[in-house]
C-alpha cells in the first residue's frame, strides 16, 4: 500500500509540475500563431503601400504628361494661325 501511495505522491507531483508548462506551450502556439497572422498582415499592407506609391507616381506623371500635351496643342494652334496668315507659302 505504501508504494501505491508513493505512486500517486509522485504522479500528482509530476502533473502539478507539468500543469504550468502546459499552459505556456499553449499560450505560446496562440502567440505563435498571431505573430504568423500579423506578418501576413504586414506583408499584405506593404503590398497596398506600394500600389498607392505606384499610383501616386502614375498620377504626378500624368499630370506633367498633361501639361505637355496642353503646351504642344497651343504651339500647334500657333503654327496653324502663322501658316494660315502666310500671303504666299512655299511650294
Amino acid at each position: 500500500m505504501s508504494n501505491n501511495l508513493r505512486l500517486e505522491v509522485l504522479l500528482k507531483a509530476v502533473d502539478q509540475a507539468t500543469r504550468p508548462l502546459k499552459s505556456i506551450q499553449t499560450a505560446s502556439k496562440t502567440l505563435s500563431g498571431d505573430i504568423r497572422n500579423t506578418q501576413k498582415g504586414l506583408r499584405d499592407l506593404n503590398g497596398q503601400a506600394s500600389k498607392i506609391d505606384g499610383f501616386r507616381k502614375a498620377s504626378a506623371q500624368l499630370a506633367v504628361t498633361g501639361q505637355a500635351l496642353d503646351k504642344a496643342k497651343r504651339e500647334a494652334g500657333e503654327l496653324a494661325v502663322q501658316f494660315k496668315n502666310t500671303t504666299s507659302p512655299t511650294r
